[in-house]
C-alpha cells in the first residue's frame, strides 16, 4: 500500500514537471521612441492558434512578464494614452523564455478615439 502511494506521488510530480515544460514564457520592456521606460502600458498577449488572451500592465521600469503560455503563434499589443497602439508577433516554442521589447511612438492617433470621433463636415 505504501509503495503504491509513493508511486502515485512520483507519477503526479513527473506529470506536473512535464506539463510545465510544455509551456513558454514571455517578457519584455515597453519604451518610448527615446528609450525611456513606459509605466502603466496595457500589454495584451493573444495566442493566435487558441484565442487565449492575457492582459497585464507594465511596471515602473516598463517591464511586463507572463508564463504558462501554450506554444504557438502569439500577437503582442501595447497601448498607452498619448501613444499609438503597437503590435508585433512571435512564435513560441515549448520551454522557450522569449523576450520581446516594445517601442511606442508618442503622439500617434489613438485608434479607439479615432473610431468614435465624427468626420469633419463636408464643405459645399
Amino acid at each position: 500500500m505504501r509503495s503504491a502511494a509513493l508511486f502515485f506521488a512520483v507519477l503526479v510530480l513527473s506529470l506536473s514537471s512535464t506539463l510545465s515544460s510544455a509551456q513558454a514564457s514571455l517578457s519584455g520592456v515597453v519604451t518610448d521612441q527615446t528609450g525611456a521606460a513606459l509605466r502603466d502600458a496595457a500589454v495584451t498577449i493573444k495566442n493566435v492558434d487558441t484565442g487565449e488572451t492575457r492582459t497585464m500592465t507594465s511596471d515602473g521600469g516598463g517591464h511586463f512578464q507572463t508564463s504558462g503560455l501554450p506554444p504557438g503563434r502569439v500577437e503582442i499589443r501595447a497601448a498607452k494614452q498619448g501613444f499609438g497602439e503597437t503590435h508585433t508577433g512571435i512564435s513560441l516554442a515549448v520551454g522557450q523564455n522569449a523576450t520581446v521589447d516594445i517601442k511606442m511612438q508618442r503622439g500617434l492617433p489613438d485608434p479607439a478615439r479615432a473610431a468614435t470621433s465624427s468626420p469633419p463636415p463636408i464643405a459645399r
